[in-house]
């Protein structure tokens, strides 16, 4: 397949969009055509990046709304539609961090974290969902991060990112009857959001983990050559691939007790020929039954 991918004739909202991760995916699909919503909780920064666009050639709309509740999800895709008479796209970048040791965090923080991230993140979906189900198509992409595997100190943000990741692998799944696909990314780049290393690793992380090599990524996950939803990708320095959940081969035994689990705490723990998590029934009854089957 040698044609470019091309988003002429379709309109795209990308909150957070005032700088790092959400300007480069903002600039990358204007580029191709899209009409884009530039939404950014601070208007200044949201404005910048839409005459950006529009001194390449492009066309773009600055928003200013803060992501968070019902009433601002139909806000933004209100102003797309009377604008642009439609969403296609939508990529759910906006996101607050406010790292803090569990005991020091405030209910302030934890509000605002779980507002901007979870909400803002569902509820826009809520809001773009309708028109792409009249339309039977439509792209959605929900940027998580790999701080859920954890961190330490980053409790209410890896909280919401794994309510974001999980809202991407559930929406997939019911958006592919309807021409919704959802997925969710897990982007490496050096933004404001960054935890800043030192040294060689930040000097590694300003050289080679630019913001623009993640757009590539989520271009493309957005586009209609995408067939794939309910899926999980990391893109970062040039490499894309896909995040999956797998669950080791185990220990089995009809009558299991607590003692058998310790006694077999090495062999449940094994991740050797470890089994990839495809859905939710798989997580459940049928990864057992899997199982149990492969060791007759």
């Amino acid at each position: 397949m040698n044609d470019p991918i091309d988003f002429s004739g379709q309109v795209a909202i990308v909150t957070g969009a005032g700088g790092g991760i959400g300007r480069a995916v903002a600039l990358e699909l204007a580029r191709r055509g899209a009409r884009v919503v530039v939404n950014n909780r601070t208007r200044e920064r949201a404005e910048a990046v839409a005459a950006e666009i529009r001194a390449a050639g492009g066309t773009a709309l600055a928003d200013g709304t803060t992501v968070g509740t019902g009433e601002a999800a139909r806000a933004v895709v209100g102003l797309a539609e009377r604008t642009f008479g439609s969403v296609e796209i939508l990529v759910n970048n906006a996101a607050v961090s406010i790292p803090a040791p569990i005991a020091e965090l405030t209910d302030a923080a934890v509000d605002d974290v779980l507002q901007t991230n979870v909400r803002g993140t569902l509820e826009l979906l809520r809001a773009a969902w309708p028109g792409m189900a009249e339309r039977r198509y439509g792209r959605i992409l929900n940027m998580t991060s790999g701080a859920i595997w954890g961190r330490g100190g980053m409790s209410v943000y890896a909280a919401s990112k794994g309510a974001v990741l999980a809202l991407a692998l559930d929406a997939g799944q019911e958006g592919r009857a309807l021409g919704i696909h959802v997925n969710a990314l897990f982007p490496s780049a050096f933004t404001r959001m960054t935890r800043s290393p030192s040294g060689e690793a930040r000097a590694r992380m300003e050289r080679d983990f630019q913001p623009e090599r993640v757009a590539p990524v989520a271009a493309y996950l957005v586009s209609r050559e995408a067939a794939v939803s309910g899926m999980a990708f990391h893109a970062g320095g040039g490499l894309a691939g896909r995040i999956a959940f797998v669950g080791s081969r185990g220990h089995h035994h009809p009558a299991l007790t607590a003692e058998a689990v310790r006694d077999h705490f090495e062999e449940i723990v094994d991740l050797t020929g470890a089994i990839t998590i495809e859905s939710a029934s798989q997580a459940m009854t049928a990864y057992v039954l899997a199982v149990r089957a492969d060791d007759r």
